[in-house]
């Protein structure tokens, strides 16, 4: 196939945010090395990890200059050596570092085909937020029919796979997003809606469950959030699984632990996931599997952002401006 020596491409030239993100028209189209394909990247998804790295956030996240981006769908072009599946002209989705570009490099083992009929910009998601929400869910918040779960962010992409598992889990789901979002949440089958913005949310979570808070909270807006989280769960038993920290850093000692919040603290990164518990995330990618089979896994429809626009797409989703999965199309 015809690839281009050079592409088009969002580089992050600082530490300052999305604001210093660039459009660079002579990047070098990288080689796939053994174990890799490149693809011509037919979307990109768009994550709050890209938020966090453009501020320099992102624990062991690139130092500016890089290509930003991580999440990638497209059309197989190149394989580099001993790779012979997936083949050339294959369409997947898959994460690899500068996927903001009209060509991204995937490691082969973990790419995913994109399921039939769906364009590649549908399968966004597939391998970052419907993992994400299933693990947070499943093995580490060991969620059971009949459980009460708070899903903070409830209108993102994470957030939407997240009530929609729950649900077919079996679970009483409480999904909190800012008022605009919340026909959103009510469309996915949330049993209650609360406005994510309310100072009084653990009370409403308290009022809703009984006085004895929600079994399993999902926990990704950080900042103050955190401490609602905290405050809604269910004494002794209760699980929050923090999944990310778009709205800031939150502090939380042991001694709170022991005097104010006995509840399970759980930390969720999925790439230390998959590179420590190989097993564990197989397990998530089958269980997938068997949901995209039986119909449960919808196709993203992403919002779409042109390339050049990637600044302003990565700051709409840091000021909550935005709603479900996020897109670059080069």
């Amino acid at each position: 196939m015809n690839v281009s020596p050079t592409m088009r491409a969002l580089q992050q030239t600082s530490s300052r945010g999305p604001r210093d993100l660039r459009v660079v028209t002579e990047a070098r189209v990288p080689a796939p090395r053994p174990g890799e394909v490149l693809i011509r990247v037919a979307a990109a998804g768009i994550n709050f990890a890209d938020v966090s790295m453009s501020y320099g956030l992102f624990r062991n996240g690139p130092t500016p200059p890089y290509l930003a981006g991580f999440e990638a769908a497209g059309q197989v072009v190149a394989l580099g050596a001993g790779v012979t599946s997936p083949g050339l002209g294959a369409q997947v989705v898959g994460v690899g570092a500068g996927a903001f570009a009209e060509y991204a490099i995937l490691p082969a083992p973990s790419a995913m085909r994109v399921p039939e009929g769906w364009r590649p910009q549908d399968a966004l998601g597939l391998v970052v937020n419907w993992p994400t929400a299933l693990a947070a869910l499943k093995p580490l918040g060991r969620l059971a029919a009949g459980e009460t779960v708070l899903v903070q962010a409830a209108a993102g992409a994470t957030g939407q796979a997240a009530v929609t598992l729950a649900k077919r889990a079996g679970a009483n789901v409480i999904a909190a997003a800012s008022p605009g979002k919340h026909d959103v949440a009510r469309a996915l089958g949330a049993d209650h809606v609360l406005d994510s913005r309310s100072a009084d949310l653990a009370a409403q979570v308290l009022s809703l469950t009984g006085g004895l808070g929600a079994d399993l909270i999902l926990e990704s807006s950080g900042a103050a959030t955190f401490e609602t989280s905290l405050a809604a769960a269910r004494r002794v038993t209760g699980r929050v699984v923090v999944l990310g920290l778009a709205g800031g850093e939150a502090a939380l000692t042991n001694r709170q632990l022991v005097y104010e919040h006995q509840v399970h603290v759980i930390g969720l990164n999925i790439g230390v996931l998959i590179q420590t518990a190989p097993q564990i995330f197989g397990a998530i990618m089958g269980e997938l599997a068997a949901l995209l089979a039986a119909g449960v896994v919808p196709p993203a429809r992403p919002t779409a952002y042109a390339l050049a626009d990637g600044a302003k797409a990565l700051s709409d989703l840091e000021n909550r401006a935005t709603v479900g999965k996020l897109a670059l199309v080069p």
